[in-house]
């Protein structure tokens, strides 16, 4: 073992070694800091700032402190680790005497390897030498450059100074820039609420749709379970399982045969696998239906298809109960007469059999038997038409026109399988009251509220009653089976009645025939298919678009008509009426509303800037949905449409805007013109001459709007889009409408057309009819014209544009009622100074009254001036 001394010396000897080894450092320290010393003090001199020199100074010492406590640190690192090295290799020594040699080999070649390193050590010295020596000639490099950093400075200070302005411009672009990011922060934001909102929306609809469905899926059975129960019931009556019991004739009961077995039986077998098939169908509908409009088609289409296979199974029930029943009764009848032959066969037999001299008796017993068979023939015969008899429904047995009206209703709805049988019409406050029996209908299906309004919605029940019937007028008690309705008496709440009792006060006689004869009148009408005069207003609610086209000659009163149309539209509607006439003033002019185009001008340009201005309100409108709805309607009434499109080549743009989208903007657009197609409309000016068909006014435009033609113009456009029967029996319609109002016109004195060649004046209240075709019906229809002047002073909550007055002659005015010949030309209205006025009614004591055409308040010194005349 070593001793302490030993140790010692041993250790100051490895200190001496390391230290002696990390030699190198110290010359690294001396090299790097004399080239900084060197560095700084030659700029110093080059640059004449000394403190550039003493801050290099201060930076040598520093490093080389730096260096040197760095160098003592590391030697003191690897003595200490030496130690901790020598430490373990003394204790591994003490521990294991066994492994002394190994240790020792080891530390041989550890020694090896230090040498080896110290070689390695020695090379990097040498390198380091090198190295410094190439940075001295660096540094000789770098003086040189030295002298190209002086100009280098200047122009990096050109550069600073550029750099500053750009930093300027940089903050403001980026200032900019954060506004941009504020604002697309903002828009992103608004746009994930409206993404929110349109998800909520989406979910709603898809819950209203899901809703749709049911309430669809409920209906479609409602309408289907009692029609298929029904049915059922009916098959049940002839179950092939039970002897039919309640099929009697003659007191002998009727059984079925095998084959008409296998068609009751197969009949309900079909009858259960439609109806299994139509719910597997209504239970699939929502995979079929992604949108409220493809439930609705779906309904409309499932419902048209239920009818049309309901129609088919019942004719086909029937058929069968006939079959079955008649049949059976025949059947009955020759069971009966084949027993009976049997029994006289029988009978004669036995008498030949015992002599031949019975020879007589048996011819009489031939004539006998023979008689028989025609008496059996003819009771088939008779119960034949007595079936029939019997299935007819009883009708009204008087010819009063209340008993015509009941049989016409009875008929009416024989033809839709419904059988009512008369049972009394009683008198009612404001008409009659019909009373049918209804039990013989195999289920009260038919007679729904659904159904009978859908039978009342055909020509052949318009007219019966003065108010149009709905299936809310038809009261049923199931328990009894009887069926009533109150009908209007017609004619008694006519307006023209009401002014002409007013005015003349006839005796209560004289109002029973006025009432009788429009009643009358009403129904001629009606007959041929025609919608009569009363029906008027309710016609063009029902079945007019407020988009229309009045088709006449030159003297074929479509002025009037036009107005007649306009003033419905407009009573129904409320809101304005702007008419713009290009001829005011004329002899033929009859308007009694106030028009927008004054006369003693330019009619034709005028009426161009009031077409312009329509369709700029009209392009307001479109442009503001949906704030358009709360405002008030514009009815836009055009006159003589063909004289202005010679001058306005922009009027095929305008049409077309408003016979496409007038719905959208609350305004309806009304012309009157001499021919099918107005001429000269193209699509607009060189400015829309690219745009092809999308401005030009097209033929299936018009089909988009209520055409009117006349009884001259209806045979034009009959010929020309009618064909084949259709064409027949509208022609002969027309021809018979025609006969009947030249009929009653010459037994009443009256004239639908002029007769005078110098003043072309009409009857207005002729009789008169046109042909409608309508976008809302599937085919065209005729309808009686009420009287031209229906409409003067009956508008209520109408209003007219500021300025616009009544254009007509003076005489025309008071032709029309508008004013009294005993008005003084020369008054002038007390508030707002108009010269002109129009009458409108009359007070409680019989005077006229008059308004103002321009303001419509009432004049008190015109009164007064009335009264004194």
């Amino acid at each position: 073992m070593k001793t302490k001394r030993e140790r010692s010396k041993e250790e100051k000897q490895r200190h001496q070694k390391v230290h002696s080894r990390f030699g190198y450092l110290s010359t690294l320290v001396w090299l790097t800091s004399g080239t900084s010393l060197s560095i700084s003090l030659l700029s110093s001199i080059l640059f004449s700032n000394w403190g550039i020199g003493i801050a290099g100074l201060g930076t040598t010492g520093l490093s080389f402190a730096a260096l040197k406590s760095s160098r003592e640190r590391a030697t003191q690192t690897a003595i200490t680790l030496l130690l901790q090295s020598n430490k373990d290799w003394e204790h591994r020594l003490a521990t294991s005497e066994q492994e002394r040699s190994s240790q020792i080999e080891r530390l041989s070649r550890d020694r090896d390897f230090l040498q080896t390193a110290q070689t390695e050590l020695l090379q990097k010295l040498t390198e380091v030498q090198a190295q410094a020596s190439d940075r001295q000639e660096q540094i000789r490099t770098l003086q040189a450059e030295a002298s190209q950093m002086t100009g280098q400075l200047s122009r990096l200070q050109v550069q600073v100074t550029e750099l500053a302005a750009r930093d300027s411009a940089n903050q403001t672009e980026l200032g900019q820039r954060r506004e941009q990011v504020k604002t697309l922060s903002q828009r992103l934001a608004r746009m994930q609420e409206s993404l929110e909102q349109a998800q909520s929306r989406l979910s709603e609809k898809r819950y209203d749709l899901a809703v749709h469905l049911d309430a669809i899926e409920v209906q479609i059975l409602d309408v289907w379970n009692p029609l298929y129960q029904g049915l059922i019931a009916i098959c049940d009556r002839f179950d092939p399982n039970r002897p039919v019991s309640n099929l009697e004739y003659a007191g002998k009961p009727v059984e079925l045969e095998e084959s008409e077995k296998k068609c009751w039986t197969h009949y309900r077998r079909s009858l259960v696998t439609y109806d299994a098939g139509l719910r597997d169908r209504v239970n699939a509908m929502s995979e079929e239906c992604e949108s409220h409009d493809d439930a609705y088609s779906f309904f409309l289409t499932l419902l048209e298809e239920l009818t049309l296979s309901y129609c088919k199974l019942w004719s086909g029930i029937k058929d069968l109960e006939l079959g079955t029943t008649h049949e059976g009764e025949k059947q009955a009848i020759y069971a009966e007469f084949e027993q009976l032959r049997d029994d006289y066969v029988s009978e004669a037999s036995q008498w030949v059999e015992r002599s031949s001299q019975v020879e007589v008796g048996f011819n009489v017993i031939e004539d006998s038997f023979k008689q028989e068979l025609a008496s059996l023939q003819q009771r088939i015969v008779d119960a034949e038409a007595l079936i029939e008899v019997l299935q007819a429904p009883r009708q009204f047995p008087g010819e009063t026109s209340i008993d015509k009206a009941g049989n016409r209703l009875i008929d009416h709805f024989a033809t839709h399988s419904v059988i009512l049988d008369a049972v009394e019409s009683v008198k009612v406050p404001g008409g009659f009251r019909l009373r049918f029996k209804v039990d013989r209908n195999p289920t009260t299906t038919k007679l729904t509220e659904s159904e009978i309004d859908k039978i009342c919605s055909e020509v052949g029940v318009w007219g019966v009653s003065q108010h149009s019937l709905s299936g809310a007028d038809f009261e049923l008690d199931a328990r009894n089976f009887l069926l009533e309705v109150v009908l209007s008496t017609p004619g008694e709440s006519q307006s023209r009645s009401a002014k002409s009792r007013k005015r003349s006060a006839p005796s209560s006689t004289a109002v029973k025939a006025e009432t009788l004869g429009a009643e009358l009148v009403a129904e001629r009408f009606t007959e041929l298919g025609c919608y009569s005069a009363a029906e008027f207003e309710e016609v063009v609610a029902l079945k007019f678009v407020p988009r229309v086209r009045v088709v006449a000659g030159s003297t074929g009163g479509k002025s009037p008509l036009l107005e007649l149309i306009a003033c419905a539209i407009a009573q129904l509607q409320k809101g304005q009426l702007w008419l713009i006439n290009p001829i005011p003033g004329s002899p033929k002019d009859w308007f009694h509303v106030p028009g927008v185009v004054p006369a003693g001008i330019d009619g034709i340009q005028e009426s161009i800037k009031w077409l312009e201005e329509a369709h700029c309100e009209f392009q307001r409108r479109r442009n503001d949905l949906p704030g358009t709805a709360g405002k008030p309607f514009i009815t836009v009434m055009v006159d003589e449409i063909n004289a202005i499109a010679r001058d306005y080549p922009e009027l095929g743009l305008v049409m077309k805007d408003f016979y496409q989208l007038s719905d959208h903007t609350r305004m309806g657009f009304l012309t009157a013109g001499q021919g099918a197609n107005v001429s000269g409309l193209s699509g607009g000016s060189q400015t829309h001459k690219k745009t092809g068909n999308a401005t030009k006014l097209m033929a299936e435009d018009f089909e988009n709007a209520t055409q009117v033609f006349t009884a001259t113009a209806a045979k034009v456009w009959i010929n020309k889009h009618l064909k084949g029967h259709q064409m027949k029996a509208f022609e002969e319609r027309l021809d018979a409408l025609n006969q009947l109002c030249a009929e009653l016109n010459e037994a009443e004195g009256k004239s639908a057309y002029p007769t005078d060649p110098n003043r072309k004046v009409v009857s207005p209240d002729a009789y008169r009819i046109a042909l409608v075709a309508s976008p809302r019906e599937a085919e065209p229809f005729f309808i009686q014209l009420p009287a031209y002047s229906s409409y003067v002073g009956q508008l209520e909550g109408v209003e007219f544009p500021e300025g616009a007055e009544v254009t007509a002659p003076r005489e025309n005015q008071m032709s029309l009622g508008l004013l009294d010949g005993r008005t003084p030309p020369d008054t002038q209205c007390v508030h707002c100074g108009h010269d002109r006025f129009r009458r409108k009614g009359e007070y409680a004591d019989g005077r006229l009254r008059y308004v103002c055409s321009n303001c419509g308040r009432v004049p008190a010194q015109l009164d007064a001036t009335a009264r004194r005349g």
